[in-house]
């Protein structure tokens, strides 16, 4: 079908569209996916090699930089110098656990976050697709497929604003609306 050359009947550029839809979706849940879970174990992986750095050379200054700033940066944030020196010194005294050659591989709680992202991604498709299905050829198809993805993100930015404290979480809210609708509105005008 997609080779024909013929034009395509609406019924078929409809299952192209949800067929594109979701294997995009789905393509873009596996690369969130796969960053998401392997991001961290690159860190991990980096974190010990420092460590094992750190270990075999107690007074090497770079080393000793890294860890202080991941430290820093991490859940000693609100550490003074010398609490986060503290910190490194507990990482001096204890014994080394981290064999030079290990591997960082995924296991089945990672595997099942990136699965879970997959189906968040295919999901979502679903739902923005669906109005398409719903009023084939009908401009409500489009407003409504555009309201759903505008209200998702809009949800969306109301919980980050939450629990990142926020005062007034509706201004978020429709930040992040308008700027759906402009990416929106220009995606459509430039035939994408």
């Amino acid at each position: 079908l997609m080779f024909g050359f013929t034009e395509p009947t609406r019924t078929e550029a409809l299952l192209y569209m949800v067929i594109i839809a979701f294997s995009v979706n789905a393509t873009w849940g596996l690369i969130d996916g796969w960053t998401s879970v392997y991001g961290p174990k690159v860190n991990e992986a980096d974190d010990d090699r420092i460590l094992r750095r750190l270990w075999r050379d107690p007074s090497d200054a770079k080393a000793r930089e890294w860890i202080d700033d991941d430290i820093a940066t991490g859940t000693g944030r609100n550490l003074d110098g010398p609490r986060r020196q503290r910190v490194m010194d507990t990482y001096l005294e204890s014994e080394p656990r981290v064999p030079e050659g290990q591997e960082y591989r995924a296991d089945r709680n990672d595997i099942l976050s990136l699965l879970s992202l997959v189906i968040v991604e295919v999901l979502m498709a679903g739902l923005i697709v669906f109005p398409f299905i719903l009023f084939p050829g009908e401009v409500y198809a489009l407003m409504l497929s555009r309201a759903i993805a505008i209200t998702i993100s809009g949800a969306i930015a109301y919980w980050f604003a939450l629990r990142l404290n926020r005062r007034h979480p509706i201004i978020w809210v429709l930040m992040f609306a308008l700027l759906m609708f402009v990416v929106m509105t220009l995606s459509w005008a430039f035939g994408w």
